[in-house]
């Protein structure tokens, strides 16, 4: 009869645990000083479940200099950039969307002109 409870109330625990949906993921972004991915590039290895600021800031070989970015991965995860340190969004222009694709000019509308204005970097897992 002992064993009996103790079952239930295993049970009772397990389903009154809330279930994770988001997975943890394992990956990179790597971030060049020159379009077209040139330069010596400054890479970012993250694991991550959920929204993490991955970089709060950067180091001065690639702060406010970055012109193109490239993913690990083009799956499992999202990044954006932003104008700020400690990913702190301010403004609507101080930030990319997040974006799964590698990213040859920072320059351009799609990307918010983030060239050379990159401060940190967050990612979330999808």
């Amino acid at each position: 009869m002992h064993s009996q409870a103790l079952l239930a109330l295993a049970f009772s625990v397990l389903a009154s645990a809330s279930p994770t949906l988001q997975k943890r993921v394992s990956a990179s972004i790597t971030l060049f000083p020159d379009k077209n991915f040139g330069g010596a590039g400054y890479t970012i290895p993250f694991n991550i479940q959920g929204p993490t600021c991955v970089a709060a800031t950067l180091p001065s070989s690639i702060d406010l200099k970055a012109s193109s970015v490239r993913l690990s991965s083009h799956t499992g995860f999202n990044c954006r950039l932003v104008a700020n340190r400690d990913c702190n969004i301010d403004h609507v222009n101080n930030a990319t969307w997040f974006f799964n694709v590698d990213i040859p000019d920072l320059s351009t509308d799609d990307y918010m002109h983030m060239e050379d204005r990159v401060r940190s970097v967050t990612c979330t897992s999808v």
